[in-house]
């Protein structure tokens, strides 16, 4: 079931009000790096980022998940109920998030190997979450949080050059990441 039956008369919804992102924004990053020798830097940076919805975000959709018998709805929007008992949504629209990201970074670099640990922080303004609708057990759907939200992190990299296995692996790179983070956002008031 695509929902696509959802888009005729009657359904509240029309295709000029599906949501739309189209914007221009100014996001200026500045960062320092200094360099104990030629192997070893560290890092530190400022950066504004943005968080646009995904497009499962804004679609206008229902999707059953039978593993989890969930349910997500798509932006179709502001849930009203109507005089003939058949509810439709209006479409306000989800917005981008704007994220403000501090970063500091370690580096350890040679010829075969590189070592980087990073300590993150990021704060979400209208970050965008997950809801359940309240029509019933399982039905979700998306909508911006007015609280900010907040992303503290370790990051754990790593890459070894694999010609110390034998000559013919010297074009060959493996490597790795860990992450480790704990976020927080106070639910907005429903």
């Amino acid at each position: 079931f695509t929902g696509s039956n959802l888009l005729g008369v009657g359904a509240g919804v029309s295709p000029e009000s599906f949501s739309e992102v189209d914007e221009t924004k100014l996001l200026p990053s500045v960062s320092f790096i200094y360099e104990f020798d030629e192997r070893v830097s560290i890092r530190v940076a400022y950066s504004q980022t943005t968080a646009r919805p995904s497009f499962r975000e804004i679609a206008p959709f229902f999707s059953y998940n039978a593993d989890t018998n969930t349910t997500e709805v798509g932006n179709f929007g502001q849930l009203v109920a109507t005089t003939t008992g058949f509810p439709y949504f209006e479409n306000p629209g989800l917005q981008t998030s704007d994220v403000e990201n501090v970063d500091f970074r370690v580096d350890y670099v040679n010829e075969d190997e590189m070592l980087g640990l990073s300590l993150f922080y990021k704060e979400v303004k209208d970050p965008i979450e997950q809801i359940e609708l309240g029509l019933g057990d399982g039905i979700f759907s998306w909508e911006n949080n007015e609280n900010p939200g907040q992303i503290i992190g370790l990051e754990l990299e790593a890459r070894k050059n694999l010609g110390f296995i034998h000559e013919s692996f010297a074009n060959f790179t493996t490597g790795g990441n860990f992450t480790l983070l704990e976020s927080w956002v106070k639910r907005a008031p429903r």
